[in-house]
């Protein structure tokens, strides 16, 4: 006894089965529902997100209706109250509100910023606009002590009278940091006369002695010494030759330069009367020591 046969593909069951023919027919069914069912529940999930979407806009839309048509304003001598209309679609209306919104804030941020930059400049007016900049490059300047005021020496030549210490060393230890130069910015360490480097680098380096005597010949070094084991050893040194013509008549004689050194850290620098016999002028500005660290 035969199966039964599909009347759209030709197949036809066996005999001895209960089950359906499993034709392509079949097969084609199944997989078409299944996809229809599939579109169908995403069609029905967009139609729910939609409608939510829709209700939560037009809330949003009669809120900014309403309060757009309770605003009110004054007109004429009599002070009535007048309801204005609200005009133009009400998209239009919630752009301009969101627009005027927007400069409103823009123009309360300007006037914020300006009144805090008035306040600003009245306070540093009130509190000093004056102040002193800091020191951005390292620079060291030395001026004399006070009390080492010595007595002009007196000629002919070898006669000298007043105080004669402290020039009588051939290393000058008779300076003091200026009261301009703060030691953060001052590049050296001042020790009996030596001014070591805190930095390595190039420097310029300006000097001066005044001389009160009358002897033929006065000379100022200007020596770079770096301690090594076994001692010091001159790295670099200029000379300034003062010379008399008359010894009967010169008195004061300044001996001034100016000179580029290296130094490394703790190298240092000396200002040297070279004969120390020879007589300085101890008051005032006219001796003097200073640098600039370049780089």
């Amino acid at each position: 006894m035969g199966g039964m046969k599909c009347a759209h593909c030709g197949q036809t069951d066996s005999a001895d089965s209960d089950k359906p023919a499993q034709c392509t027919c079949y097969t084609w069914f199944m997989y078409t529902c299944t996809v229809c069912l599939v579109t169908v529940l995403i069609g029905v999930t967009c139609c729910v997100y939609c409608t939510c979407l829709l209700v939560s806009i037009n809330k949003t839309v009669k809120h900014d209706k309403d309060s757009t048509e309770s605003e009110v304003s004054l007109h004429g001598n009599n002070g009535f109250h007048e309801v204005v209309a609200a005009q133009g679609s009400i998209s239009q209306k919630t752009n301009m509100h969101t627009i005027a919104n927007a400069f409103t804030h823009i123009s309360q941020l300007r006037r914020r910023r300006s009144e805090t930059e008035k306040k600003k400049k009245k306070r540093t007016k009130g509190k000093g606009g004056n102040k002193k900049k800091k020191q951005k490059t390292p620079a060291a300047h030395y001026v004399l002590r006070e009390g080492l005021a010595s007595g002009r020496a007196n000629c002919p030549l070898g006669r000298h009278t007043g105080q004669r210490s402290a020039e009588m060393k051939q290393t000058l230890d008779v300076f003091k940091l200026a009261s301009f130069i703060t030691e953060k910015s001052n590049p050296f360490r001042a020790i009996d006369g030596r001014f070591i480097a805190k930095k390595k680098g190039l420097y310029l380096v300006y000097a001066q002695i005044l001389f009160e005597d009358c002897r033929p010949e006065e000379v100022m070094k200007l020596v770079q010494k770096r301690s090594i084991k076994g001692g010091d050893i001159i790295i670099q040194e200029h000379f300034c030759i003062a010379g008399v013509a008359n010894a009967d008549r010169s008195l004061n004689n300044t001996c001034s330069m100016t000179a580029l050194f290296f130094l490394e850290i703790d190298d240092y620098l000396t200002v040297v009367n070279h004969y120390p016999e020879v007589h300085i002028n101890l008051r005032g500005n006219g001796t003097f020591f200073g640098a600039v660290y370049l780089r």
